[in-house]
């Protein structure tokens, strides 16, 4: 009878742990959501910028932390023949991206969310013509390892562009515009 009491008590233990993680990633994703949109407005000119470096022979881009999905506009405004992956380690994102991708004219089947972390994409070798990462470097637990898998998934001759956040004066800058207009990986 005690070890069946122990067994129900972390039982109900574990129960409001995996409660309380899914209301934690629940807010998080409703407020990133909602305060992100201010800073996205005010570095718009240096997107439009980077965004136009996809050429329109890009027909699969894969965002690594695609979260709420502010940078679907910028996709379907290039190519309408695109298929995007959206790559987030936060299911709860997955509601917000597609709302996004909707708004900005995505068929539904060319817009794909994948679980996941950067330092483990799941997508085949040289299945990408481009990758996409927007302040997003600065979070993964491993950037050797990300840059790594984003090699993997590109095709030879693919192009990754990446715009962080950190070191920077003024707002374009601020994007930290190691986002290498065509930074071009070879997957030699």
């Amino acid at each position: 009878m005690f070890f069946t009491m122990l067994g129900v008590q972390r039982m109900f233990e574990e129960h409001i742990i995996r409660r309380i993680r899914w209301y934690i990633r629940r807010l998080y994703s409703w407020f990133l959501n909602l305060l992100m949109q201010s800073y996205w407005d005010e570095i718009e000119d240096c997107k439009v910028k980077v965004f136009d470096k996809l050429s329109e022979k890009a027909e699969k881009v894969l965002e690594i932390g695609i979260g709420s999905g502010p940078n679907m506009r910028y996709y379907a405004a290039s190519n309408a023949n695109l298929t995007l992956y959206g790559l987030d380690p936060n299911p709860k994102m997955k509601k917000y991206a597609r709302k996004s991708a909707a708004k900005a004219g995505f068929k539904p089947k060319s817009f794909r969310f994948k679980q996941g972390v950067g330092e483990a994409i799941p997508l085949k070798d040289n299945s990408v013509d481009a990758v996409v990462a927007t302040l997003v470097l600065c979070s993964v637990s491993d950037v050797t390892q990300t840059l790594k898998e984003i090699k993997r998934v590109l095709r030879p001759g693919g192009v990754f562009i990446f715009l962080e956040h950190v070191a920077a004066e003024d707002v374009c800058r601020n994007c930290w515009i190691r986002c290498s207009r065509d930074l071009q990986m070879d997957a030699t």
